[in-house]
């Protein structure tokens, strides 16, 4: 079976970057891939975390979600869809911060950790490891991921 490594460069129009994203879909069935493997943050390229609450989507529904499961029925292929930005339950609690957002607080000096006893990431890539790394460095006793 052929996969093929989608590359693109996103910005900040969801559509317009979902579109590329069908297109070159398209490509690389024609090229007789079975498997296709978007990049990282396909979908939307925004400047801060904030920018992505403003595009998240429920866990299986959304425009970004349709289109890429309609290209891949439509192509026969199965899809790898890099990061989407999803809605999480709770995210909105207090005590929940994005993982760029709490490292810029926190080396802004905006976030006290004198009685901070655990710390849980969610994800895992780079930037939740940095997270992850910092939260044991600052020692904070119980760190999860």
């Amino acid at each position: 079976m052929i996969v093929a490594a989608v590359q693109m460069t996103s910005s900040a129009d969801v559509a317009a970057n979902v579109a590329t994203a069908c297109r070159l879909l398209g490509e690389a069935a024609a090229r007789g891939a079975g498997i296709a493997v978007l990049p990282e943050n396909f979908a939307f390229m925004g400047l801060r975390d904030a920018d992505k609450l403003q595009v998240a989507e429920a866990d299986g529904a959304g425009p970004i979600q349709e289109a890429i499961a309609a290209a891949a029925r439509r192509l026969g292929l199965w899809v790898v869809a890099g990061t989407l930005p999803l809605q999480v339950p709770g995210e909105d609690l207090e005590g929940v911060v994005g993982a760029v957002a709490w490292i810029e607080q926190f080396k802004l000096g905006l976030i006290d950790l004198t009685n901070v006893r655990s710390c849980l990431v969610i994800g895992g890539g780079n930037t939740e490891l940095d997270v992850v790394r910092e939260a044991i460095t600052l020692g904070i006793p119980n760190v999860t991921m």
